[in-house]
C-alpha cells in the first residue's frame, strides 16, 4: 500500500506492485450497509485512465494501470462524496 484517503463512509487505497510496475486503486466501504454508488479512479500521467463506477456493497475496483516512471492521479467516490489526488507518487 502506497497511500490512502478517507472518503466519508469509505477509504480509497493506492497500491503498487513493483514486480509488475502496476498501480492499483480500490475504494472500500468502512461500514457496509447495502449497495451505494461508489467508484475507484486511476490515471497515469500522459497515458491511460481507468475507473469502476457502480452500486456496490463492499468495494469499487480494483482498477489497475501500468505506471512505471510516471506520476499517477488517483481517487474515488462514495455516496456522492468524491476526491481526486493531484499528480503524485511519481516513479
Amino acid at each position: 500500500m502506497i497511500d490512502s484517503h478517507a472518503l466519508g463512509g469509505a477509504v480509497v487505497y493506492l497500491l503498487y506492485n513493483g514486480s509488475t510496475a502496476q498501480n492499483c486503486v480500490t475504494a472500500v466501504a468502512t461500514n457496509p450497509d447495502g449497495k451505494v454508488a461508489m467508484d475507484a479512479t486511476l490515471a497515469a500521467q500522459g497515458g491511460s485512465s481507468a475507473d469502476n463506477p457502480g452500486n456496490f456493497t463492499y468495494y469499487a475496483g480494483p482498477v489497475t494501470l501500468s505506471a512505471a516512471n510516471v506520476c499517477v492521479q488517483w481517487g474515488g467516490s462514495y455516496a456522492g462524496t468524491s476526491w481526486t489526488s493531484g499528480w503524485s507518487h511519481c516513479g
